[in-house]
């Protein structure tokens, strides 16, 4: 179902109260209002929610989240709540080999102890390009450094020797202060950043910002620290975020509670803020929410566009060329077919990424025809198949469509008609029924009768199944005797496996080393059936 999903930025020292209180009054009632007058979901995504810090995902995971909620939510994607707290600088979870010999060096000649620096980070030859990263990334079971200090103390004391290597190595010029910026910058910038910088801006107007000044309040702890931090949070309070308002129409929203300089900033104080901001907060995602959520996007029985979505996703897992799909080129290609081409495989053996990928590219295959192609994948009962497909059809080749057809037999002859209308159409239609064997069915094996035993011109249809569930592919050998449209999908060669190998790492900025051994991993993956 279509989802308004929000990732919900903040600094987790100074809101948690807020964020309680948002988690508990206000996100039920934005869940609600979006399914009453929406018909989507609502979901928001703290990252700090998770009362223990060990639980918080890394920045390269929040990251991913932002870009998630961006991509897939079909409302708002982004809330930031930002306070008087500017937070710590987070350690960079990935430096680049040099840099970071750079930074050895530097300690080196400052005397000051790298010993921790060389355990907290690990040499990863794998990454794209090769770095030193936290260790704690991949070690998040180990409590302690050499049994002597836990890590949240080694990566302080690390933090503390970084900060002071890099400000050296800005004044001796080895490091620009724009490379420098990420030892730095706390979560909250990071996340900010990461968000807003080149981001459309259509992206930027599905964004809320809320600032909170307090005037007095009370200042604890490092002043040489606070000092630094403050700089940072004006530079994004007064800066960053107005320069976007301007150029963008960014919407941020500035409260200013004024302390007694004697009481500073009182739970009182606090309550009224929060209310405050639960109002404004609600009022603003019900508003964006009901401008940005459309009723085509919204409509949770849209089947064409559900499978078009699905079509584009399992077609971006295309990552080698397989020789079927020039097969089904060439039946695509064909002037009269008659029978449907079934494309056969066993479990997990690719048939819906071959499927998708082909359906991708019909149009360029038969250019110059500009055909209609219906794709179809999610398993359904055969009612609910033809009445998706009746519809899709339908929809087509502008033809009006009864979605209150519940009669298997009068589904099956509007199929037919509607083959006709395709087939005396300029624009050839080619159905495309991914995994017809995984049709729920407790009577035994499927029948293919509602396919016609002879496609109409300018219609042709591609099936995939399996080799024995349900008994599909002898229903459809015994519908179409005399066909000779049977591929079965060849295992994948070695080499092949090898490309896929290297096309898979590197989508995840990986690789493997040429002092590393590949046959394993490729054996690995030759017995893996989902290639």
């Amino acid at each position: 179902m279509p989802c308004v999903k929000i990732y919900l930025c903040s600094n987790p020292q100074d809101s948690v109260q807020e964020r309680r209180v948002l988690r508990e009054t206000v996100f039920p009632q934005l869940r609600d209002h979006c399914r009453r007058k929406h018909g989507v979901e609502f979901r928001v995504i703290d990252p700090y929610e998770a009362p223990n810090p060990k639980d918080w995902p890394s920045q390269q995971v929040r990251h991913q989240l932002i870009q998630g909620c961006r991509d897939t939510s079909v409302g708002p994607f982004f809330v930031a709540l930002i306070g008087e707290e500017y937070g710590t600088a987070s350690l960079p979870e990935q430096v680049e080999i040099s840099e970071f010999q750079n930074v050895l060096q530097t300690c080196q000649s400052m005397q000051l102890s790298t010993q921790l620096l060389e355990e907290c980070y690990r040499r990863d030859e794998n990454v794209i390009p090769p770095c030193f990263c936290l260790l704690s990334q991949y070690c998040s079971q180990t409590e302690t450094v050499k049994g002597t200090k836990t890590w949240v103390e080694a990566l302080k004391e690390v933090k503390d020797v970084l900060q002071a290597s890099v400000k050296q190595c800005i004044l001796d010029g080895s490091i620009t202060e724009e490379k420098a910026q990420k030892y730095f910058r706390s979560d909250l910038e990071n996340d900010l950043r990461f968000a807003m910088e080149n981001c459309l801006s259509d992206d930027m107007k599905r964004c809320l910002y809320y600032i909170h000044k307090i005037i007095h309040k009370k200042k604890t702890g490092d002043h040489q620290d606070q000092d630094s931090s403050n700089d940072r949070l004006s530079d994004i309070r007064d800066h960053f975020l107005p320069n976007l308002v301007t150029s963008c129409h960014l919407e941020v929203y500035t409260t200013t509670t004024e302390c007694d300089q004697q009481e500073g900033y009182t739970v009182a104080l606090r309550q009224a803020y929060i209310e405050g901001l639960c109002h404004q907060l609600f009022t603003d995602l019900s508003r964006l929410i009901d401008s940005t959520v459309t009723k085509n996007t919204a409509d949770p029985v849209d089947a064409p566009s559900q499978q078009a979505n699905l079509c584009h996703i399992y077609s971006q897992l295309y990552r080698i060329e397989r020789v079927e799909a020039q097969l089904i080129k060439a039946y695509v290609e064909q002037n009269n077919p008659k029978h449907p081409l079934v494309l056969i495989g066993g479990p997990c053996s690719g048939k819906t990424v071959l499927m998708a990928h082909c359906a991708s590219q019909v149009k360029l295959w038969l250019k110059a025809s500009d055909p209609v192609v219906i794709a179809h994948f999610s398993p359904l009962t055969l009612k609910q198949l033809l009445n998706s497909i009746c519809h899709h059809i339908a929809v087509s080749y502008n033809q009006p469509w009864d979605n209150c057809i519940l009669d298997v037999t009068q589904l099956e002859e509007a199929f037919a008609e509607l083959l006709a209308i395709a087939s005396s159409s300029k624009y050839p239609l080619i159905l495309m029924l991914d995994g017809l064997d995984q049709m729920p069915n407790s009577e035994g094996p499927q029948h293919m009768a509602w396919l016609p035993q002879t496609l109409p011109l300018n219609v042709k249809v591609i099936i995939s199944t399996t080799y024995t569930k349900s008994g599909t592919l002898a229903s459809l050998k015994t519908q179409y005797p005399d066909s000779n449209f049977f591929l079965e999908l060849e295992p994948f060669h070695r080499s092949s496996c090898g490309q896929m190998l290297t096309s898979l790492l590197e989508s995840s900025k990986r690789r493997i080393t040429s002092g590393q051994q590949i046959p394993g991993a490729l054996q690995g993956v030759e017995g893996c059936k989902w290639a």
